[in-house]
């Protein structure tokens, strides 16, 4: 139990420091990036970010996050999964927790309202029968 426990709080802080980490632009960082089929920068960005690029992860951003700390694979391995896919997960947690919405159901009437209701049909069905149009 105590390996699950200290497993959980190094992933938690390893996500805490993807983002965090700024990764400034430079004339190396941008080559880096074009040559992983990758958008340049123009501006900082968290490394995080980075990450959830499609065409970039973890180990292939080894290079540009200079401060890395030596993790067990199964460490930063979670942490990039829970990183590149947080908006997914978040989407389906709360599409979970919302429930589904049911049909609107027709107002329930009271006996005289349905009465009524009838009555007045059967008042156009014989108006307009007869001729008189309504």
């Amino acid at each position: 139990m105590k390996r699950d426990f200290l497993t959980d709080e190094q992933i938690e802080k390893e996500i805490e420091r993807i983002n965090s980490v700024n990764i400034p632009p430079s004339k190396e960082i941008n080559e880096y990036l074009e040559k992983n089929g990758s958008q340049t920068l123009s501006t900082g960005i968290k490394l995080a970010e980075l990450i959830r690029r499609p065409e970039l992860d973890y180990e292939k951003l080894t290079p540009v996050d200079t401060n890395r700390p030596d993790l067990p694979t199964d460490i930063w391995q979670e942490a990039e999964i829970l990183i590149k896919y947080d908006g997914y997960i978040k989407r389906q947690i709360s599409s979970v927790k919302q429930p589904e919405k049911e049909p609107e159901k027709p107002p329930v009437q009271s006996t005289k309202e349905k009465e009524q209701t009838e009555a007045e049909g059967y008042a156009f069905k014989t108006d307009h029968n007869l001729g008189h149009g309504v």
